[in-house]
């Protein structure tokens, strides 16, 4: 498979350019249905800088604790143009505060409820776009949902999947879950014969559209398979996914600390697994980088001013 187009991350802001060049094709792939269940797959905006009252863009993503969210990485470093895995790189991730979250089937219901983000934690090693496309984002309370986990495994092609995130669907509004199954993954890696996908991606079918990134690709066994990363431009066809089975032991160690000063219960899945105490993380407060540990006493001493009354600001939707 020789795809020779150009790649586009996929962000929704409320104010949308008309020159803009995302996916906006009306295909087959398109349709799917709205779900009230999913609840463990979020939408994620970021506020405006200066008016909290308002937000910049959208992002789907997936809670795989009650208080940590899987997405893609570019969701909080809004690099929103075209990919070249050989040269993009990110910049310093967003303020997590700027951050807001629901895990209510549309983020336009009044019943929503929002909660902002405390920290945010990308993956070890290079600032590379291709393969490392993934991010975590840390809280400032739990959900009420059962979270999903990782897959520790890597995927193949043919394999089955289902795509749920709050794009825009034929007939059903932007910012709306929507799920769609029996979707399929068409290669791996080196199998797609494109200098466009790193080795630790895949692409499949469905969505690519403006708002879905950082949604989840559910297996049979609605482990999550891979984050969506990009897409290819003009249509919403063509979905690139970030695999998560190589950083599967880094989600998890993170998972287990930030439960440990929450003083929460792991997810059920946070058991299975050996790992290795890892060396380092990067975590974002403000535009500086720290190390794991003491960005993790930075989000303890977060949780202790909670605890001890500094209340958290409402999200105005």
């Amino acid at each position: 498979m020789d795809l020779r187009v150009t790649l586009v991350l996929l962000l929704s802001s409320c104010a949308v350019a008309a020159s803009e060049n995302v996916g906006t094709h009306e295909s087959m792939l398109l349709q799917a249905h709205e779900v009230n269940t999913d609840s463990a797959v979020v939408a994620m905006l970021a506020l405006n800088e200066s008016d909290d009252s308002a937000w910049d863009w959208m992002c789907s993503g997936v809670m795989v604790s009650q208080n940590v969210l899987l997405t893609s990485q570019h969701c909080i470093d809004p690099k929103n143009s075209p990919v070249d895995c050989s040269t993009s790189t990110f910049l310093p991730p967003i303020d997590p505060r700027r951050i807001a979250v629901t895990s209510h089937p549309s983020i336009h219901s009044s019943d929503a409820e929002w909660t902002r983000g405390i920290a945010v934690m990308v993956p070890p090693g290079g600032n590379e776009v291709c393969g490392r496309d993934l991010a975590l984002v840390v809280l400032d309370s739990e959900l009420d949902v059962v979270p999903l986990s990782p897959r520790f495994d890597a995927v193949e092609a043919g394999e089955t999947y289902s795509a749920v995130s709050f794009g825009p669907r034929e007939g059903i509004e932007r910012g709306t879950r929507a799920r769609k199954d029996d979707l399929e993954i068409r290669c791996v890696g080196a199998e797609c014969n494109s200098s466009d996908i790193d080795l630790r991606e895949w692409i499949g079918e469905g969505f690519a559209c403006k708002g879905d990134s950082g949604s989840p690709a559910l297996d049979a066994s609605s482990s999550v398979a891979g984050i969506l990363s990009r897409g290819y431009s003009g249509e919403c066809n063509d979905p690139m996914y970030a695999g998560v089975s190589h950083l599967g032991p880094w989600i998890e160690e993170i998972v287990h600390q930030t439960a440990d000063l929450r003083g929460i219960e792991l997810p059920w899945w946070a058991n299975r697994h050996e790992h290795e105490p890892l060396q380092s993380s990067s975590l974002f407060r403000v535009q500086t980088t720290r190390s794991s540990w003491t960005a993790l006493l930075v989000l303890a001493s977060f949780l202790w001013r909670r605890i001890h009354g500094e209340k958290t600001k409402a999200v105005n939707s």
